[in-house]
């Protein structure tokens, strides 16, 4: 992952009044100079504008060591606090309102695609970039006061026209039209080559030790991602990472770490190494902004890892309604018999699945989130939308029989994102293709998992779908899926 290093500043007449910003990004030695103005805002708001508009400009995701004279924005990200208004809906801990959510929703979102470090710096001091940003600011500023009083204005100012490092040679505005989507990248390919095709674009921010968590299966489980794939892709694509798994809650094949292992061989999983997280104990992980935790319970392997690949099957589930990312992750981390429990039976309950519907959506959520939060800026996800039966991988052989064509693979950083083009895609199936799948995402509030993920800040609903196979086309899920066969047990 490249590393650039980005010089903010913004400048205010008024507060309120017109106003402006500045920006340098730095990389191996070239720079590139940004500045922009406004004709009514605070000095706050450009303070962020500056902050937004130099991120916008990564192509993509990056470590961005990030220079402000702020202590607004660098305290805000630094400590939590941006992350913690967002998830009160915007509000402070005293339910006053925070300012410029707007400003700070689009700020998180940058920071979820690129790994950013924070560093004050005293204002009109000695750092020559810091004050060289505030020259930027100021002339902008100045310059629209001069020119179009009480009109916006968004003015580039480019040293090098070329090429340069990462970043796209684009307005700051074009650059901002283009960015307010999530991506999410789609291959009908379904195979170890349309696999890895699609995880090079999401690759970039996997380093140092990577954990791929995937659904191992019970026993002869007939609808995984088959384990010959996932060889193939971790051969060629993270040869020195890791599977993750961890037990189960309920009795069966893998409620024990022995029991577990055998499964692992019986279904050939042995290829690589696989670290079932919780064989040696626990860890809680914190759940910002959650209403049903404050810390999630997850094996305690968890903490050897530097980055995540939720490498997912996309199907139905018997409580859950549909199984992506999302589920993959909330259930799948969580460690078999705290951390599960926690999420399925209500306290003081002998029922251990007696939480359901939209309540489970919102706990499995806020599991996952824990996760998110974990490896925040090396994460990524891929699902394979292949043998999607209505029952979960958890019901092996017991499952009920796939009905549903097969679609293809989507990729993003966004988790929301993913399982949202997800459904999306299955929900443009013709109707006697996605009945079964549907009605039981429906009949579970399976959709609560959507909405609870973008209600605690988690990513995008509003993605671009991008077609790996056409040229990186954007599509429609509709489009994706016009040439979708019905399905034939003769694809499993």
């Amino acid at each position: 992952m490249k590393t650039v290093t980005i010089y903010t500043d913004g400048a205010c007449s008024g507060n309120p009044g017109p106003g402006g910003w500045g920006a340098i990004l730095e990389y191996r030695g070239r720079e590139k100079e940004l500045s922009g103005a406004e004709a009514e805002t605070t000095n706050n708001r450009m303070e962020l504008t500056a902050v937004i508009r130099a991120l916008e400009q990564l192509k993509e995701p990056c470590r961005v060591e990030l220079w402000s004279d702020s202590k607004y924005v660098t305290d805000a990200l630094t400590l939590g606090w941006a992350r913690g208004w967002q998830a009160r809906g915007w509000r402070k801990p005293d339910k006053k309102p925070a300012l410029n959510p707007d400003l700070w929703q689009r700020l998180l979102e940058l920071c979820d695609t690129h790994t950013v470090t924070c560093h004050w710096v005293k204002g009109h001091a000695d750092n020559p970039k810091n004050n060289r940003c505030d020259q930027l600011a100021v002339a902008a500023r100045e310059q629209l006061v001069m020119d179009t009083q009480n009109q916006r204005a968004d003015v580039g100012i480019l040293r090098d026209s070329k090429e340069f490092g990462p970043y796209e040679d684009k307005t700051t505005k074009e650059a901002n039209a283009m960015s307010e989507k999530a991506i999410v990248y789609f291959t009908r390919d379904l195979s170890p080559a349309g696999l890895k095709k699609l995880f090079a674009r999401i690759s970039a921010p996997l380093t140092g030790k990577v954990a791929v968590k995937l659904h191992t299966g019970e026993r002869n489980g007939p609808n995984i991602i088959p384990s010959a794939w996932v060889k193939e892709f971790l051969g060629d694509c993270l040869p020195e990472a890791t599977i993750v798994e961890t037990n189960t809650f309920y009795e069966g094949d893998r409620d024990t770490t022995e029991k577990h292992r055998k499964t692992l061989e019986v279904n050939g999983w042995t290829f690589c190494p696989v670290d079932i997280m919780d064989e040696e104990g626990t860890v809680m992980l914190p759940v910002e902004g959650g209403k049903w935790f404050t810390e999630m319970s997850m094996g305690s392997h968890v903490t050897r890892y530097d980055s995540l690949l939720a490498l997912t099957h996309f199907k139905g589930h018997v409580m859950g309604g549909f199984g992506g990312s999302n589920k993959n992750l909330g259930i799948g981390m969580a460690d078999g018999k705290i951390g599960k429990k926690m999420i399925h039976q209500r306290e003081g309950s002998d029922d251990m699945w007696s939480i359901a519907m939209d309540e489970l959506m919102e706990r499995i959520a806020e599991s996952t989130k824990a996760t998110v939060d974990h490896f925040k800026g090396h994460i990524a996800y891929l699902n394979v939308l292949r043998n999607m039966s209505v029952s979960c991988d958890c019901e092996g052989l017991e499952a009920q029989p796939v009905v549903t064509p097969n679609i293809g693979m989507v990729a993003s950083l966004d988790i929301l994102a993913v399982d949202q083009a997800s459904v999306d895609l299955v929900y443009a199936l013709n109707p006697a293709d996605n009945k079964a799948l549907t009605e039981r995402i429906e009949t579970r509030h399976g959709l609560r998992q959507l909405s609870y993920m973008k209600e605690l800040g988690m990513g995008s609903d509003e993605y671009e779908l991008i077609d790996i196979d056409n040229g990186d086309a954007v599509i429609t899920p509709a489009e994706a899926v016009k040439d979708v066969v019905p399905f034939s047990p003769f694809m499993l």
